[in-house]
């Protein structure tokens, strides 16, 4: 299998900012008693 380790790793930047995209600029405390529980996909970042 021919791997793109560039390609890879840009993937997985653009994955892991978007799932971080709901809980951006907020605190430990306030992402952990989220009403609607925590981030198992992608949201809207409201």
């Amino acid at each position: 299998m021919d791997r793109n380790i560039w390609l890879d790793g840009m993937m997985g930047l653009i994955v892991g900012d978007a799932l971080g995209v709901p809980v951006q600029f907020m605190e430990k405390e306030e992402i952990i008693t989220r009403k609607v529980g925590p981030v198992k996909g992608l949201e809207s970042g409201h």
